[in-house]
């Protein structure tokens, strides 16, 4: 009788310890699923940033010109 106790006891620990650790694996996956969902984001975001930075017209970028005298770069006068 005591060996089925046992066995019994066994059988418990090993349902429950399957659960506990499949909880704590179901865990882990959705943290690493946010955590690669946040650095996805991340980088379409910078992406977009890069893209508004690149979107200058040359029409509104102005020149540097170096003065002889001084050796200092001043924008250029129109």
């Amino acid at each position: 009788m005591s060996q089925l106790l046992i066995l019994a006891a066994v059988g418990a620990g090993a349902y429950f310890g399957a659960k506990w650790i499949s909880k704590k694996a179901r865990k882990f996956t959705e943290n690493i699923e946010r955590a690669h969902k946040k650095a996805k984001d991340m980088a379409r975001r910078q992406t977009q940033s890069d893209e508004k930075r690149a979107n200058v017209s040359r029409k509104n970028v102005q020149e540097l010109k170096k003065d002889p005298k001084t050796g200092v770069y001043r924008l250029e006068d129109e």
